[in-house]
């Protein structure tokens, strides 16, 4: 007994790395720096425009360069449905509190300077010409946006409003579409001529929201594969022009302003219809300078915020409760020296994060058949080696390499940009996967000392369980499994800075999520979390404590994915703890009956259900509790419905065939090479229970979210790496076996 309770190094190693993950959970999240609320004004003036990222601003516009010293500056997120956004699309987002459809369609040039907002924005009655077009494109809108939001409140509140151009008129516009205070129209070149002048006629409402006018140009929008695949250009000379016109008025403006009022001016737009950008955003209390990055609770990124946050921004500097229905949180600030400079660098990157993601896909899916295909080849006619093998080391080691390459600043290379991430990537992939071959060449070449040194003779040192129970060879996916885990947990716990504009996450101009574990990253997270049980449960094997180790391990995986605070992921808690339950349940032996399988089934939906329910219980809940608020307000349903539908149409149909096909031959292919994940491997048998586990927890995930065939795509392809070079024993033909590392 006493003997099998020793643990041996790679037991202690094991036992002590859990033990810090546990505590790293818990304790690394609050080295956060904690934002701090941004002062508040007399009154507020909001001045929008469109089309002017940071990368516009400069020594020619020192008005918008003067004020960012002095305020709380960011990137805004404008993304609504299309690719990109046009004027009215963001000045009704700024109404509503939503992401709301204007009146282009998707397919369509913006036109809407020219068509909508020329002269006299109303009717005899005072009722905007664009409301009944505006209502009747979201009358599909799935967020079901509730105009008038914006005027509504402020004036519910005992406060006034009034508006300076067109797109004012239609943020302060009540649900039948008709101002709520004062509404001046614009001028027929589409900016605001004497906006100084213009203030002064409405400076008594509590509230003005200006409309300086448009700097986009105006074009047919990118196709969807000319998005994804062409890098975008500069910015526009035409859009610079219209940047400094604009700064000119809003330096008159500025001058006009009293002391004590607070100034918001954000870009609610893109620059065109080709490239989606972040905007401008800054706030700041005239005559009270404080300068940080603005961010909001709905981002948790120092100098990003998203559209929806603005209309919450206003509110918040009146003092006036936001609406229910509003998606946005109030924007509040973090200290730092960062400028315009800084923010238009996060800009670049994230557009050329853009442009890269579809390459990277490719080159990672079918790098994997073409190395796959090598294998299965090599193997039926005897020629397998181990450089066989540091090809799938370099395949799983890409995911983390793609976290990796963003502490280089590889989208500073402008058109070579492409180049220098792919070359970049493929670099540290390559690095990552030398290591853990290197580990594993001094443990078979110590291994071989030893048995030479006992018997005089030395064999299968390189795939055989050694006297701690794991093969050498699994020493390689052990080290890239944990460096990738250790990689996405710490950057979703510190804030997901690598996470955002990362090819596997969500780049923020898209507007999808801004921190914490989105759906690429959470497949390769519970490969990872799972694969490293199983080493736990093979070294640990016999003893009691193992058990307790994969379910801690499992604990961290759902606590770092799940809580609101880290990954904040509803579809990620639910799988993983199906496939943990799965995975101890083998090793002990347990079969998993049908009434397992269903009790397993309403664990994971009480999972969901009380996470969703702490989460709604925080002061300011995340998308989590606003899922609980769901249930409570009877429209669980339309969301659940809204992500299944996303789920099946993001693919196309002929994408399931061709995906179930291409799945189908490889699992045939890769079972008669003898390399399939399920074989029962006596000296290893954990590896089947975990490739079980991973498999289930991927095709459940893939049911949960709506991101249709990604998760199990690339989910699969690293967990094939992982677990195919672990489950290497020596037999794959003559050439490859125990003296592979001498020479």
């Amino acid at each position: 007994m006493a003997e099998s309770m020793r643990l041996g190094r790679a037991g202690i190693a094991i036992v002590a790395g859990t033990a810090l993950a546990l505590i790293a959970a818990v304790l690394v999240p609050l080295l956060r720096p904690d934002p701090t609320p941004l002062a508040r004004g007399q009154k507020v003036v909001f001045v929008g425009m469109t089309g002017i990222p940071w990368e516009a601003v400069s020594s020619r516009t020192p008005t918008l360069m003067a004020l960012a010293d002095d305020a709380a500056i960011a990137n805004v997120s404008v993304r609504t449905f299309d690719l990109t956004t046009c004027s009215v699309a963001g000045w009704a987002t700024l109404n509503t509190g939503v992401r709301t459809r204007g009146i282009a369609g998707s397919h369509q040039p913006c036109q809407e300077y020219a068509d909508t907002f020329v002269g006299r924005a109303t009717d005899s009655s005072g009722r905007l010409h664009l409301w009944d077009t505006l209502l009747e494109h979201n009358e599909s809108n799935p967020l079901h946006p509730r105009f008038g939001a914006l005027g509504t409140a402020v004036t519910d509140a005992g406060l006034t409003v009034a508006a300076v151009g067109g797109g004012g008129a239609v943020a302060i516009a009540d649900a039948e579409g008709r101002p709520l205070g004062p509404a001046l129209p614009v001028s027929a070149s589409g900016t605001v001529n004497d906006v100084a002048d213009a203030y002064a006629q409405v400076k008594a409402a509590d509230l003005v929201v200006v409309d300086l006018g448009s700097a986009h140009r105006d074009t047919a929008p990118s196709s969807a594969l000319e998005a994804a695949l062409v890098p975008p250009g500069r910015v526009s000379a035409h859009t610079r022009a219209l940047a400094e016109t604009m700064d000119a008025e809003l330096g008159a403006l500025v001058t006009a302003l009293e002391p004590g009022t607070t100034l918001i001016v954000s870009s609610v737009g893109d620059s065109d219809r080709r490239t989606s950008r972040l905007q401008i955003y800054l706030q700041t209390v005239i005559g009270e300078p404080d300068h940080g990055l603005a961010t909001s609770a709905s981002t948790r990124q120092g100098g990003l915020i998203q559209n929806v946050d603005v209309h919450a921004a206003i509110l918040a500097a009146l003092g006036v409760e936001i609406p229910a229905t509003s998606a946005g949180a109030a924007v509040t600030s973090v200290a730092s020296d960062a400028g315009p400079s800084t923010l238009a660098d996060a800009n670049d990157r994230a557009i050329m994060t853009r442009a890269v993601v579809v390459l990277f896909y490719l080159l990672y899916v079918f790098g994997a058949a073409l190395i796959f295909a090598s294998m299965v080849i090599t193997i039926r006619g005897g020629r397998f080696g181990i450089h066989h093998v540091f090809a799938l080391a370099v395949l799983a080691a890409m995911p983390v390499a793609s976290f990796l390459i963003n502490f280089l600043p590889w989208w500073r290379a402008g058109r070579f940009s492409t180049i220098s991430f792919t070359i970049g990537v493929i670099l540290i992939a390559v690095l990552v996967a030398e290591i853990a071959m290197l580990l594993v060449q001094r443990a078979t070449k110590r291994r071989l000392a030893q048995e030479r040194a006992g018997t005089g003779q030395a064999g299968g040192v390189l795939t055989a369980p050694d006297a701690g129970g794991l093969p050498a060879i699994a020493l390689a996916p052990v080290v890239i499994a944990a460096l990738t885990a250790l990689v996405i947990g710490l950057d979703a716990m510190l804030g997901s800075h690598l996470h955002a504009s990362s090819v596997l996450g969500d780049q923020p101009q898209s507007g999808g999520r801004f921190y914490g574990i989105s759906n690429a990253p959470f497949s390769i997270w519970a490969v990872s979390m799972i694969f490293l049980a199983v080493v736990a449960a093979r070294v640990l094997a016999g003893r009691r404590i193992a058990v307790g180790v994969v379910v801690a391990l499992g604990g961290v995986a759902i606590f770092v994915n799940g809580a609101p605070h880290i990954g904040a992921d509803f579809g990620g808690p639910p799988p993983l703890l199906v496939g943990f339950i799965i995975l101890v349940l083998m090793v002990r032996g347990v079969r998993v009956t049908p009434l397992r399988g269903l009790a397993l089934g309403l664990a994971a939906a009480a999972l969901a259900i009380g996470i969703s329910w702490l989460d709604w219980l925080r002061p300011e809940p995340t998308h989590l509790g606003g899922f609980f608020q769901s249930l409570l307000d009877g429209q669980a349903w339309d969301v659940v419905a809204r992500k299944a539908h996303q789920l099946f149409t993001q693919v196309p149909w002929p994408g399931w065939i061709v995906a179930a096909v291409v799945v189908s031959a490889g699992a045939v292919c890769l079972r008669r090479s003898g390399l399939h994940l399920l074989r029962d491997r006596a000296d290893f048998p954990e590896l089947r229970a975990g490739a079980i586990a991973a498999t289930t927890t991927l095709l459940l995930a893939m049911l949960i979210n709506d991101s249709g065939l990604v998760i199990p795509l690339i989910g699969g392809i690293y967990m094939c790496g992982l677990w195919v070079i672990a489950g290497l024993d020596g037999t794959e033909n003559e050439r490859y076996g125990r003296n592979v590392f001498e020479a």
